[in-house]
């Protein structure tokens, strides 16, 4: 499934739920940074000039135009704020998710750039369903060109260790429901 049906699956039902609207700004996040941890925003990983999505872009170069500030960054401990839309769950919790720069990334907002998605894979607990507001995520970090066809799916991805939020809201319950029975 490519990257732009997960994000239109996923966070239709938040949409319709809470509205659109919210983007992470590029602050020091609300946690400190664990030592050994490099704090990066959305706007660093946006920092390059990459080719048009609908131009005729090949494999690798997405990768021949990142600046080495961000270059550095692959296989980094690092901490990063956004927005969570699951993309796989079991037993009510999180495996995987798309983190996003804004909740408007979403069917009824604006397409977001590829600089503005990173595919998460939790690598031990599952996290819970902390959507509809900002979470910290800390994990190493990837580089690498994900592609589904003709179409570059993610330059970013990340394996968490911990993802946590400041909010006061209690998370969601991913409920069984008939809608949902292909989720879990």
């Amino acid at each position: 499934m490519n990257l732009l049906v997960k994000i239109t699956l996923a966070c239709f039902g938040s949409i319709l739920a809470y509205g659109v609207g919210l983007e992470v700004r590029d602050a020091p996040p609300a946690v400190k940074v664990p030592p050994g941890v490099t704090l990066v925003g959305f706007g660093d990983l946006a920092s390059a000039r990459l080719p048009d999505p609908g131009g005729r872009a090949r494999q690798g170069d997405y990768l021949k135009c990142l600046p080495k500030s961000i270059l550095q960054l692959d296989r980094q401990q690092v901490l990063i704020q956004g927005f969570m839309i699951p993309t796989v769950t079991e037993n009510h919790r999180v495996r995987e998710f798309l983190l996003v720069r804004s909740q408007a990334s979403c069917c009824f907002g604006f397409p977001p750039q590829i600089s503005d998605v990173l595919e998460v894979r939790m690598t031990g607990a599952s996290a819970q369903p902390l959507m509809d507001r900002i979470v910290n995520v800390v994990g190493q970090f990837h580089i690498q060109e994900h592609w589904a066809g003709r179409d570059l799916g993610s330059l970013y991805q990340m394996e968490a260790d911990t993802v946590t939020s400041g909010s006061p809201l209690k998370p969601l319950l991913l409920a069984r429901t008939p809608q949902s029975e292909g989720l879990e």
